[in-house]
């Protein structure tokens, strides 16, 4: 063959697809309020998010010998790239560890239910999250359960994407940390990513933002102060 015959065939667009974004502080408070009246380990599954920016198959997955309370670190190794990653433990969560039961064996999982879930597939949990905690808090609207019939799509068509979901905690996170005023390659070795450009698209920095390190910058208007003299 000596040359590509689809080369001028025009590729389709995507569309229906929602872009994902970060939960507002607002949100956050409500899903947590939500996780409290499921119970379970949602609150705990969320914290994880919300404080590690990790993947929901590899925090659901988390074992004990990957969190030291001592050092207040937590460690990983991505299920996707296969990245290691350690990084400091946010007070919220360290607090939430340090509340369960301590176990004697380093492999238990600190998730155990959701663990069992994570091992069979991951989207059954991300499935549970939408039903039981973003739909009761008001965020997203209800699926109809007869959406296969509606859509004339079986159970293996890929669903529409919303907006949220728990790998919202994702950008969640990635936003805080730029906001806070880390560096984006600070914030790229903390949660993960493979490039700026990748980390740049969970980054969404609103106006408000803003404030703070712009009141940091130097005012050239005002006099400048004269030297000390020196003895």
């Amino acid at each position: 063959v000596e040359k590509n015959v689809a080369a001028k065939v025009e590729i389709l667009k995507q569309r229906g697809g929602a872009k994902r974004r970060a939960f507002t502080l607002e949100e956050v408070r409500k899903v947590l309020k939500q996780c409290n009246e499921a119970g379970g380990e949602w609150r705990g599954l969320v914290l994880m998010g919300l404080y590690t920016g990790q993947r929901l198959g590899d925090v659901a997955s988390l074992i004990w010998s990957q969190v030291d309370l001592i050092k207040g670190r937590i460690s990983f190794v991505t299920s996707k790239t296969g990245k290691r990653l350690e990084m400091a433990l946010a007070k919220p969560l360290f607090d939430y560890l340090a509340s369960l039961p301590s176990s004697d064996n380093p492999e238990d999982c600190v998730f155990p239910r959701s663990a069992v879930l994570a091992e069979s597939h991951t989207g059954t949990i991300s499935t549970q999250f939408y039903d039981r905690i973003l739909v009761p808090a008001g965020l997203v609207p209800a699926r109809p359960k007869n959406h296969a019939v509606i859509s004339g799509q079986g159970r293996d068509a890929k669903r529409q994407q919303s907006e949220i979901s728990f790998h919202s905690l994702r950008h969640t996170f990635t936003t805080w940390l730029k906001a806070s005023g880390a560096s984006n390659a600070m914030a790229q070795m903390i949660v993960g990513h493979d490039s700026a450009a990748v980390s740049a698209n969970y980054t969404h920095l609103q106006a408000g933002d803003t404030a703070e390190p712009i009141s940091k910058l130097p005012d050239v208007t005002k006099p400048q102060s004269p030297a000390t003299p020196s003895n």
